[in-house]
Protein backbone atom coordinates (compact mmCIF):
# COMPACT_ATOMS: atom_id res chain seq x y z
CA UNK A 1 0.00 0.00 0.00
CA UNK A 2 1.23 3.39 -0.74
CA UNK A 3 0.46 6.36 1.67
CA UNK A 4 0.21 9.74 0.44
CA UNK A 5 0.63 12.26 3.39
CA UNK A 6 -0.22 15.36 4.10
CA UNK A 7 0.52 17.03 7.88
CA UNK A 8 0.57 21.02 9.22
CA UNK A 9 2.81 21.52 12.06
CA UNK A 10 2.75 23.78 14.23
CA UNK A 11 6.28 24.73 16.29
CA UNK A 12 6.33 26.90 18.53
CA UNK A 13 9.69 28.47 19.36
CA UNK A 14 10.01 30.18 22.85
CA UNK A 15 12.94 33.09 23.31
CA UNK A 16 12.34 34.88 26.59
CA UNK A 17 15.40 36.51 26.45
CA UNK A 18 15.45 40.31 26.30
CA UNK A 19 19.01 40.91 24.45
CA UNK A 20 19.65 38.19 21.99
CA UNK A 21 17.33 37.04 19.52
CA UNK A 22 17.24 34.40 16.84
CA UNK A 23 17.89 33.77 13.27
CA UNK A 24 16.66 30.39 12.21
CA UNK A 25 18.32 29.07 8.76
CA UNK A 26 17.89 28.30 5.41
CA UNK A 27 18.57 24.82 6.11
CA UNK A 28 16.04 23.31 8.25
CA UNK A 29 14.47 19.94 8.35
CA UNK A 30 11.19 18.54 9.99
CA UNK A 31 10.31 15.03 9.54
CA UNK A 32 7.15 12.92 11.16
CA UNK A 33 7.58 9.47 11.58
CA UNK A 34 4.85 6.91 12.54
CA UNK A 35 6.86 4.08 14.50
CA UNK A 36 10.29 3.40 12.30
CA UNK A 37 8.35 4.78 9.06
CA UNK A 38 9.22 8.01 7.52
CA UNK A 39 5.54 9.56 6.51
CA UNK A 40 6.40 13.15 5.33
CA UNK A 41 8.81 16.07 5.47
CA UNK A 42 8.73 19.57 5.22
CA UNK A 43 11.12 22.68 6.13
CA UNK A 44 10.67 26.00 9.25
CA UNK A 45 10.55 29.57 7.58
CA UNK A 46 13.98 31.58 7.84
CA UNK A 47 13.19 34.17 9.99
CA UNK A 48 14.56 36.48 12.67
CA UNK A 49 12.78 35.46 15.81
CA UNK A 50 12.51 38.93 18.10
CA UNK A 51 13.60 38.99 22.13
CA UNK A 52 10.83 38.02 24.56
CA UNK A 53 9.16 36.25 21.56
CA UNK A 54 6.87 33.49 21.24
CA UNK A 55 6.66 32.24 17.67
CA UNK A 56 4.54 29.79 16.12
CA UNK A 57 5.39 28.04 12.95
CA UNK A 58 3.26 26.34 10.80
CA UNK A 59 5.56 23.66 8.68
CA UNK A 60 3.61 21.86 5.56
CA UNK A 61 4.40 18.54 5.01
CA UNK A 62 4.21 16.23 2.30
CA UNK A 63 5.29 12.40 1.59
CA UNK A 64 4.63 9.52 0.10
CA UNK A 65 5.38 5.81 2.26
CA UNK A 66 5.39 2.27 1.20
CA UNK A 67 3.82 0.77 4.15
CA UNK A 68 3.96 -3.21 4.39
CA UNK A 69 0.85 -5.18 5.92
CA UNK A 70 2.23 -5.42 9.12
CA UNK A 71 2.57 -1.76 9.92
CA UNK A 72 -0.84 -1.56 7.86
CA UNK A 73 -2.15 -3.53 10.24
CA UNK A 74 -0.50 -2.09 13.19
CA UNK A 75 -1.85 1.71 12.30
CA UNK A 76 -5.29 0.13 12.18
CA UNK A 77 -4.82 -1.41 15.44
CA UNK A 78 -3.58 1.83 16.60
CA UNK A 79 -6.11 3.81 15.32
CA UNK A 80 -8.54 1.73 16.66
CA UNK A 81 -7.33 2.07 20.04
CA UNK A 82 -6.58 5.78 19.63
CA UNK A 83 -3.39 5.43 20.78
CA UNK A 84 -1.26 6.24 17.32
CA UNK A 85 2.84 6.78 18.02
CA UNK A 86 4.43 9.86 16.27
CA UNK A 87 7.52 11.55 16.43
CA UNK A 88 8.45 14.71 14.91
CA UNK A 89 11.87 15.29 14.64
CA UNK A 90 13.74 19.43 13.68
CA UNK A 91 16.65 20.03 12.86
CA UNK A 92 17.21 23.67 12.37
CA UNK A 93 20.55 26.09 11.96
CA UNK A 94 20.15 29.03 14.27
CA UNK A 95 22.50 31.92 15.00
CA UNK A 96 22.77 34.12 18.24
CA UNK A 97 22.25 37.55 17.42
CA UNK A 98 22.89 40.56 20.61
CA UNK A 99 22.01 43.64 19.18
CA UNK A 100 22.99 44.07 15.35
CA UNK A 101 25.39 41.34 16.26
CA UNK A 102 25.45 37.98 15.23
CA UNK A 103 27.75 35.39 16.78
CA UNK A 104 27.78 31.62 15.92
CA UNK A 105 25.93 29.34 14.35
CA UNK A 106 24.73 26.59 15.76
CA UNK A 107 21.82 23.67 14.98
CA UNK A 108 19.59 22.80 17.39
CA UNK A 109 17.58 19.15 17.28
CA UNK A 110 14.42 18.70 18.75
CA UNK A 111 13.00 14.98 19.22
CA UNK A 112 9.07 15.07 19.88
CA UNK A 113 7.30 12.49 20.94
CA UNK A 114 3.40 12.47 20.34
CA UNK A 115 0.98 9.82 21.17
CA UNK A 116 -2.38 10.98 19.17
CA UNK A 117 -5.80 9.92 19.03
CA UNK A 118 -5.97 9.57 15.44
CA UNK A 119 -5.25 10.33 12.00
CA UNK A 120 -8.64 10.76 10.30
CA UNK A 121 -8.45 13.04 7.45
CA UNK A 122 -11.42 14.53 8.85
CA UNK A 123 -11.02 15.65 12.44
CA UNK A 124 -7.54 17.85 13.66
CA UNK A 125 -5.58 14.83 16.18
CA UNK A 126 -5.53 15.56 19.75
CA UNK A 127 -2.30 15.07 21.34
CA UNK A 128 -2.78 12.65 24.08
CA UNK A 129 0.81 12.49 25.57
CA UNK A 130 4.44 14.33 24.49
CA UNK A 131 7.65 14.36 25.75
CA UNK A 132 10.54 16.72 23.99
CA UNK A 133 14.22 16.21 23.81
CA UNK A 134 16.52 18.73 22.75
CA UNK A 135 19.90 19.25 21.91
CA UNK A 136 22.55 21.60 20.06
CA UNK A 137 25.69 21.08 18.24
CA UNK A 138 27.88 23.98 17.29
Amino acid sequence: MRLKSEFVVNVEANNPNAHISLIYGKESNVTLWYRDQELSQGKLPSFRQGTNNISIMHVDMNGKSKLDSGIQETLKQDQKNRMVPMVVQVQAPITIVVGEYKLREFVVYVNCSLTLDSLSADKNPEIITSTYTIHATL
